[in-house]
């Protein structure tokens, strides 16, 4: 099967034909189920290379992406480890935020989400919120709102432990993206994703978030300073489901600022 798949898995004209893209297809659900059904062991180096190679190239085809998808899953829920593992994932970030096809900035993500703080080669987690993050500054809203459901996705699934150290610092971020987002679509699921990390992190360091906020509200003079307030007051109302109605009150209302 392999000999078959390194010989037809090919760019060209010849890889557009029917017959040879049905046979990739085939070959590939083969071993998709293969991988999923087994631990991988049968694999080589080698094998999986060109499996990920077949991934790189057929992502962005409209007619072998389905399966190609499939694939990079098994190999991601597997935790399938090789070198040109960290580049398909590069690739499918991007993908997730420049595609045009809303089916593939999904798959793509879906893909991340399991990949990201899971498998073994993946980075630090806090490496791939602040790629995102920058994100939100994307020139398309498409790519601004699927760069904020992907954060979403990620302060869902990773443990508190993983996002309490740099909660603080993601939360200005974002607050910051919030502040000067026009969308109001890409405002609101900004504050979702802001919603979900204050839902996720320890009660410290919701109040660690807290604290700096009513800070930033004690503080006069400088433009920056003031728009460093007028910010902390967009993000505060999108986590009052966090620290609740009363504590926000008494921020807005108890404030000098306001």
């Amino acid at each position: 099967m392999f000999l078959l798949l390194s010989e037809y898995s090919i760019l060209g004209s010849a890889a557009n034909k029917e017959s040879v893209l049905n046979l990739n297809q085939l070959l590939c659900k083969t071993f998709t189920q293969l991988i999923i059904a087994s631990n991988a062991s049968f694999l080589t180096d080698k094998h999986v290379s060109l499996l990920l190679s077949y991934v790189e190239m057929d992502v962005l085809d409209t007619s072998r992406q389905a399966t190609a998808f499939a694939l990079i899953k098994a190999f991601v829920r597997k935790k399938v480890q090789h070198p040109q593992m960290a580049d398909v994932m590069k690739k499918l970030r991007e993908l997730a935020i420049t595609s045009s096809f809303p089916h593939i900035r999904t798959q793509c993500r879906e893909v991340l989400c399991d990949f990201i703080g899971n498998h073994p080669s993946s980075d630090d987690p806090q490496t791939h919120i602040e790629w995102f993050i920058a994100q939100l500054d994307y020139d398309l809203e498409d790519g601004r709102l699927s760069a904020a459901d992907m954060l979403n996705s990620l302060f869902s699934k990773l443990q508190p432990a993983v996002l309490n150290g740099s909660c603080f610092f993601n939360v200005s971020k974002m607050g910051t993206a919030l502040f000067n987002e026009e969308s109001v679509k890409c405002r609101r699921f900004i504050s979702a994703a802001l919603n979900k990390l204050m839902s996720s992190v320890s009660e410290s360091a919701r109040s660690d978030v807290f604290s700096a906020c009513c800070d930033w509200l004690d503080l006069k003079g400088e433009e920056q300073v003031a728009l460093k307030c007028i910010a902390s007051l967009m993000f505060l109302n999108s986590i009052t489901e966090s620290f609740g109605q009363d504590c926000f009150s008494s921020i807005m209302f108890g404030s000098d600022f306001v």
